[in-house]
């Protein structure tokens, strides 16, 4: 499932537009809704670009509250590729703590 988190991230309020202007998801609402989304859905087991590109500290949240929450659901991450070098080398930084840490070998 690609949840298409840039398309709904409001940059200028830092936050997530998922259900409607009165109820936006700051980014760690935003990861217990997709926790909850592939818990109630079981058939989903890939996310991709789940939120939005260059906050690496929300990614490593994300990574370890689906370690922890939906062990089967693999992230992968996309967009980061098409931002910049410092985006890249922050992927594969973190692309390494997935494969470290995770059951989970591309």
């Amino acid at each position: 499932m690609n949840p298409d988190s840039e398309s709904v991230y409001l940059k200028d309020q830092l936050k997530y537009d998922i259900e409607g202007p009165k109820n936006l998801f700051d980014t760690d609402q935003m990861i217990e809704w997709l926790i909850k989304q592939c818990n109630e859905h079981p058939l989903l087991e890939y996310l991709e670009d789940p939120i939005v590109d260059g906050d690496p500290a929300a990614y490593q949240r994300l990574l370890k509250r689906f370690k922890e929450a939906a062990p089967r659901v693999k992230i992968g991450v996309k967009n980061w590729f098409k931002s910049n070098i410092d985006n890249i080398k922050t992927v594969s930084y973190l692309k390494f703590i997935v494969i470290a840490h995770t059951n989970y070998h591309p």
